[in-house]
């Protein structure tokens, strides 16, 4: 009788468990004393699948397997060889964490929630509906991009002035002509320009990612015939487009929104004690300050020295060497501010605690362990061949039983 309600017991907790509670005790791998569950699985294989816009077959679902029995094996090849202790590994974990928790933010907040006017809208649809004929000088600096303009101005021709500049045989022969473009295909800062000049006029020298360009709109060709309905089926793709190219802007806009929020104060003798005494404090070598009183107020509170010290010291290689001036010096502290503010609102938000976001900042972090993993064993990973990685993951797993239950993944249901 005992037995028998035993037997109960357990039918009752197999067939009361949901879909997704029997997942998450369904293993469909085990690599060592580690396991891979169906439903951990499933959302990273179908995240996947999103991301790339693969379709899901059992020759990718096994690939896609092997990779994370791959990354189980190199992070327990870490663990073996003490590479958590790292304080190299770890600080780059740090950072890896913060990067990923400041960029989700971004993205939620200022990239989904994005919605332009109807106005903006219009015109975007409009330019859609337009194909803009221009050509253009192009340099790297300013100064030479002044000098083109003042030889168009004296009367010098955009295809004599081509020939000198441009290494691409095509634009030197054609003046610097690109033919016709619309909406989306160029940068937009240089789109812009284009859209907004008229026929035959030619602009000053406007700056894009890689230099300066002076453009020269020569026609325009417009869609004869733009119907509201039409507007209406691609506003959507309009929010889209226009999503993309003022992201930047907004996000720029946020952080300086909340950079004047936290009312940053430092006295000027604080900070030029904190500049003069920087590169000391990038290394963490503070002997001879570290009994000095500085102090940064915000809103956040007060940073002593001390604090203010590990919030110089955790900037990236490339932040502390734009540091030039005090000035850049007051702009990177109140940087860290916005970070750390971030980082508090972030933690408010209801998607930080999700489990699917959480295990996003985990696998960032490991991503970080295993490249020095394989920089362990393999010298100056980025020229080492494919065959080469694959023959230490052979020697790798050869230590670390493993078992896949080919049979479970095969049969799995993917929700497209």
């Amino acid at each position: 009788m005992i037995h028998f309600w035993k037997w109960v017991l357990l039918m009752i907790f197999v067939f009361g468990c949901s879909s997704q509670d029997k997942e998450e005790i369904v293993v469909i791998a085990r690599v060592g004393d580690k396991t891979i569950h169906m439903n951990e699985f499933k959302n990273r294989y179908s995240e996947y699948l999103n991301r790339t816009g693969a379709k899901d077959n059992l020759l990718f679902r096994n690939q896609f397997l092997e990779g994370e029995v791959d990354r189980i094996v190199l992070l327990a090849t870490a663990d073996s060889l003490g590479l958590g202790e790292n304080p190299e590994i770890k600080d780059k974990k740090d950072r890896a964490k913060l990067s990923g928790i400041l960029d989700e933010f971004f993205y939620r907040e200022v990239f989904q929630t994005y919605q332009a006017s109807d106005s903006l809208l219009r015109n975007a649809f409009q330019k859609s509906k337009t194909e803009i004929h221009a050509r253009h000088l192009y340099t790297k600096s300013l100064e030479k991009a002044n000098q083109l303009k003042a030889q168009i101005n004296a009367g010098a021709s955009f295809e004599e002035l081509a020939k000198t500049i441009f290494e691409d045989s095509t634009l030197a022969a054609t003046g610097g002509d690109l033919g016709y473009f619309s909406l989306g295909d160029m940068e937009p800062a240089f789109e812009d320009a284009a859209f907004a000049l008229k026929d035959g006029e030619i602009s000053e020298p406007i700056r894009t990612r890689y230099g300066y360009s002076i453009i020269q709109t020569l026609d325009r060709w417009v869609e004869p015939i733009i119907t509201e309905q039409d507007y209406q089926l691609h506003k959507e793709d309009m929010n889209a487009v226009l999503r993309s190219r003022n992201v930047g802007k907004r996000r720029q806009e946020m952080t300086d929104s909340l950079a004047a929020e936290l009312n940053l104060s430092i006295s000027e003798n604080d900070l030029n004690l904190l500049f003069t005494n920087r590169p000391d404090i990038f290394k963490g070598e503070i002997i001879g300050i570290e009994n000095e009183a500085v102090q940064l107020i915000s809103t956040l509170g007060i940073w002593n020295s001390f604090e203010i010290y590990k919030q110089m010291q955790s900037l990236s290689n490339s932040q502390k060497q734009k540091i030039k001036s005090k000035e850049n010096l007051r702009d990177a502290l109140s940087g860290l501010l916005v970070r750390k503010k971030i980082i508090e609102l972030a933690n408010e938000k209801d998607w930080f605690i999700q489990p699917k976001f959480q295990d996003k900042l985990e696998r960032v972090q490991e991503d970080i362990t295993i490249q020095y993993t394989l920089s362990y064993f393999l010298n100056d990973i980025k020229n080492q061949s494919q065959s080469d990685y694959m023959i230490l993951l052979d020697d790798l797993k050869a230590n670390i039983p493993i078992h896949i239950d080919d049979e479970i993944v095969r049969r799995m249901v993917i929700s497209s």
